[in-house]
């Protein structure tokens, strides 16, 4: 029994990350540990349907590319986000983030998520053989991050993102009530960068020096250590998955009308740096190889393990594009597109988001929803709340 119930655990624990090509019906799945660390925590950029690694920063900034948190315009600022899922009121995503300016070329940030969720089973082909050996309750997780981003020159910046990252699979039971997956732990990074120039458009509105400003930014998130989860019950066995390595691209464009209208546009694309679930075994130990590969091998592997080759890799790459308007700095309208989506295994989506400034409070709120005639889901809501305490404890002149 156990040589059937093993790989089933392996395959429960690693998440599984599943897309399917619906015009052509071929599936690709990809074996990672909590799926759920790429979905965006905030309302600001969800509401742009998860477009954030270039657009103008705020704290929630932490989770897509900390380099950019150096050329915001506040000093302190921090973020509180709460993503419920009204479709089973036990999960959700809580988000804390922050960063202060130290001086005018260094900033820190620092984040903290907690999240209940069961991303950890995404066929129902799993499910139904899971339903045969294990209970399945919610998954707990957590994750510390920490950040430090540099500015060299005028429009070049760099961080660099230490993480620890918790996963509770205690609640994992088998037909006696028994813990069958105990708790684990992981070590993960993040490398990025941002360039940004700001330049004319015709004539800029009087007031302004500029009305332009373009944004590219690279940005590697979760390169870090295997979870492994502990077994009781079944011959001790140990497990190990990759984190969700991600490469991300971003662009992004604002531009300044007058001092009361800004129009900010970005597009984003991510690809995965995880190995494709396959049967090869060069070395015959009958355990497949992309579990036993580690993270840096898992990295160079996830961009030529495609069957269909280079053209594979790119298929396998998710896009989304978003627009933000902002109006007399006190209301913003937010609007968002994303192709398919190989965590939640959504094929395109649609978000609209908005949010009002009031003293030193931005209220964002924003809603998603997968689009196609077949689809059975509700949508997915997100709020947040940012807190500028720039100007702090500073005197108003009289």
């Amino acid at each position: 029994m156990y040589k059937t119930i093993l790989p089933l655990c392996f395959l429960l624990s690693a998440g599984l990350a599943k897309a399917q090509n619906q015009s052509s019906g071929d599936t690709t799945q990809y074996s990672l540990a909590l799926p759920s660390l790429r979905l965006t925590p905030d309302a600001r950029f969800s509401g742009m349907c998860n477009v954030g690694i270039a657009m103008p920063a705020d704290p929630n900034s932490m989770h897509f590319n900390p380099s950019n948190i150096v050329f915001s315009k506040q000093k302190f600022n921090f973020g509180l986000s709460y993503a419920p899922n009204f479709s089973s009121p036990e999960e959700f995503i809580n988000y804390f983030s922050l960063f202060g300016k130290l001086g005018k070329k260094n900033a820190l940030g620092a984040s903290v998520r907690f999240a209940a969720d069961s991303m950890l089973v995404d066929t129902a082909k799993a499910r139904q053989q899971a339903s045969n050996y294990l209970q399945k309750q919610l998954n707990r997780n957590m994750e510390l991050g920490f950040a430090f981003a540099h500015k060299f020159g005028e429009g070049f910046s760099a961080a660099v993102s230490g993480k620890y990252i918790m996963s509770s699979f205690a609640a994992w039971k088998d037909s006696s009530g028994a813990a069958i997956l105990s708790p684990s732990a992981a070590l993960a990074m993040d490398l990025s960068a941002t360039y940004q120039r700001k330049f004319k458009i015709g004539t800029p509105h009087e007031g302004l020096e500029t009305n332009g400003e373009f944004r590219a930014a690279l940005s590697v998130t979760n390169i870090g250590t295997k979870l492994e989860y502990g077994a009781n019950g079944l011959n001790a066995q140990s497990y190990q998955a990759n984190l969700p390595t991600n490469m991300g691209l971003g662009l992004g464009f604002t531009y300044t009308v007058n001092k009361d209208l800004a129009f900010s546009v970005g597009g984003d694309f991510n690809k995965l740096l995880v190995p494709q679930v396959s049967n090869i075994d060069i070395n015959g130990d009958s355990i497949p190889d992309y579990q036993q590969m580690d993270a840096f091998e898992a990295m160079l592997s996830s961009l030529q393990d495609s069957p269909d080759g280079f053209l594979g890799e790119l298929k396998t790459m998710v896009y989304s594009i978003g627009a933000e308007l902002k109006y007399k700095k006190r209301l913003s309208f937010r609007l968002g597109h994303q192709g398919k989506d190989l965590i939640q295994d959504l094929e395109n989506r649609l978000a609209a988001g908005f949010g009002f400034h009031i003293n030193v409070f931005t209220i964002n709120a924003s809603f998603a929803r997968e689009i196609g005639t077949s689809n059975t889901r509700g949508g997915n809501v997100n709020l947040s709340v940012l807190i500028d305490l720039s100007n702090l404890g500073k005197k108003k002149d009289k």
